[in-house]
């Protein structure tokens, strides 16, 4: 088994969503097991330019290709917002990823 620590900046980008232009930091925890499989738990903690946050936990269940995310909390506009959905990486070069996110979160 191996565990390894992920730390990622982050900038959302969406033409329809309150979330876009939200920047912030992602961390969280891979679990290698033997037989190959991963999964994923963590948090994100974001802010938008007029100062209000936003925090998500996300998952990956073990050899899932997709992460789960729910929002936990929030300040402003993202106060008692419910959202969730799911987040897929499109590109990693080990510097920048890329990843597509879907679900409710307008």
């Amino acid at each position: 088994m191996k565990q390894t620590t992920v730390k990622q900046h982050s900038i959302l980008f969406s033409n329809d969503s309150i979330y876009n232009m939200v920047t912030g930091e992602c961390s969280a925890t891979v679990l290698q097991t033997p037989d190959g499989k991963a999964q994923m738990q963590g948090f994100c903690a974001r802010h938008d330019k007029d100062g209000d946050t936003q925090s998500i936990a996300i998952r990956m269940p073990p050899g899932a290709d997709k992460i789960e995310w729910k929002s936990t909390g929030g300040s402003g506009k993202y106060a008692g917002k419910q959202d969730s959905g799911w987040a897929q990486n499109v590109l990693t070069d080990g510097k920048i990823s890329v990843v597509k996110w879907g679900g409710d979160c307008h």
